[in-house]
């Protein structure tokens, strides 16, 4: 795009603006509203942002510190977007002249700097009054995204500042259950420590233990067993399934075989009125039929185990 089409554009004069502070042109920035070039046009919000992720500090500085209306483009608003792109610089200058403010999806800004794992910014923003506790609406608390992202150092400021453990997240999930979703074992330990409850059921993931299994993280699934996780207890919430089944489900043999140590019910029955050896048996997955009939898992008129086993010890065991 040139000056030429920006300025013959419908949306010109905003074009213009993004454009000059995308590329620090100080010049055009210093143009005076009669010419054409707005602070307060619609486009201001992105200039900012603009000058602020290319790292132009004196076109940053001219934008927010010029005259703007707070309700026209949010020109000296700390929004989400603002802060994943801008550098620490530039939000201190928007705090200075704006206000913290949440998008459309009620995200908010503390969230948005939490789920990109920068520290300095959510430093920054806790000493300029953010509520280290707020809720959005779908991303949840600042502890719950940077649980989710895995961001270690962050998971242990934010605790250390205050952060409430068990504050929800996004559809009620927990800091601990994103954590344990995505395998992060040593914030899942920082968690626990920091008394977060176990055994929490969230809307999407379920139980952290539940939500382990299903993925495959064994570390953590080892973790949650050691410190108290209800093994045998409704993993989702919507189907009745517990670990155990979600393992099976999905031939997590290492995670199968920590579950039946801990004392999963080999013989529960699932939302279809199955058990764990049945579903593996649909599976046709051998290496799990054996450590389910070792815990004791009923194969009572189950030709299938028969004919996965196909051995003859085996199957007079049966």
């Amino acid at each position: 795009m040139d000056y030429e089409d920006c300025w013959s554009s419908q949306d010109g004069f905003e074009d213009v603006l993004c454009l000059a502070a995308e590329e620090g042109l100080e010049h055009i920035i210093r143009l005076p509203p009669e010419i054409g070039v707005n602070i307060n046009a619609s486009g201001g919000c992105s200039a900012v942002c603009a000058a602020a992720k290319n790292g132009h500090k004196n076109v940053l500085e001219l934008l927010v510190r010029r005259k703007f209306d707070s309700n026209a483009g949010n020109v000296g608003a700390v929004t989400p977007a603002k802060v994943e792109e801008a550098c620490t610089h530039a939000v201190q200058l928007l705090l200075e002249k704006g206000e913290i403010i949440c998008d459309k999806r009620h995200h908010t800004a503390l969230c948005a700097a939490s789920r990109k794992g920068r520290e300095d910014m959510v430093r920054l923003l806790l000493d300029h009054g953010s509520n280290i506790n707020a809720e959005s609406r779908s991303c949840g608390s600042a502890l719950y995204e940077a649980a989710k992202e895995g961001h270690v150092s962050l998971v242990h400021f934010l605790l250390s500042n205050g952060a409430s453990v068990n504050g929800k997240g996004a559809f009620y999930n927990t800091p601990l259950g994103a954590a344990a979703r995505y395998g992060h074992v040593r914030i899942v330990c920082s968690l626990l420590e920091s008394g977060a409850d176990v055994n929490r059921r969230s809307y999407i993931w379920g139980t952290p233990l539940y939500a382990a299994a299903r993925w495959g993280h064994d570390e953590v699934v080892s973790v949650l067993l050691q410190k108290g996780a209800d093994v045998k207890g409704d993993g989702d919430g919507f189907d009745h399934d517990n670990a155990l089944f979600a393992a099976v489900g999905r031939c997590r043999e290492r995670i199968v075989q920590l579950l039946l140590e801990y004392g999963a019910d080999v013989n529960a029955k699932g939302l279809f009125n199955e058990t764990p050896l049945q579903a593996t048996a649909k599976r046709g997955n051998r290496n799990l039929v054996r450590p389910l009939l070792q815990n004791g898992a009923h194969a009572e008129g189950m030709g299938q185990v028969i004919e996965l086993l196909g051995e003859t010890d085996e199957v007079e065991t049966l």
